[in-house]
């Protein structure tokens, strides 16, 4: 629950900034790394306004790690990729907005996690990406 109270401080200062219409900010999309949300906690999650959120979390009996992605409502999405291991989390996105996509990875090595494994996934991302 804790996690969940520091979550809804951060959605609080983001609300706040992307619905100030003072400042000329177009914020399109929010990734967070090691969000520390748990699964149990995922349905406590509620999106920012006007964006759609992807929230991925290690499972039920581990802290840590994460990642929550949120991505104005305008846009369409589809998740290419998820995969979270003892090594590293990550998800790739495919946007999409008038009739152009870009992708987007969002990748986490976790502190413990095997260098040379981590490596070898980022490198094959990175070749997937040049291939798409």
């Amino acid at each position: 629950m804790k996690n969940i109270i520091k979550f809804n401080k951060i959605k609080t200062y983001l609300s706040e900034l992307v619905n100030n219409q003072s400042h000329n900010t177009s914020i399109e999309c929010l990734v967070f790394i090691e969000s520390w949300i748990s699964y149990n906690e995922l349905f406590k999650v509620h999106a920012f306004k006007n964006y759609n959120s992807i929230v991925k979390g290690r499972g039920t009996n581990v802290s840590g790690g994460g990642i929550a992605i949120f991505i104005k409502k305008e846009y369409s999405y589809r998740e290419i990729l998820c995969e979270f291991n003892a090594d590293y989390e990550s998800v790739l996105l495919e946007i999409l907005k008038n009739g152009k996509s870009i992708h987007l990875l969002a990748i986490y090595r976790i502190p413990n996690g095997n260098m040379d494994n981590f490596l070898i996934m980022a490198g094959d991302y990175i070749h997937k990406l040049i291939v798409i």
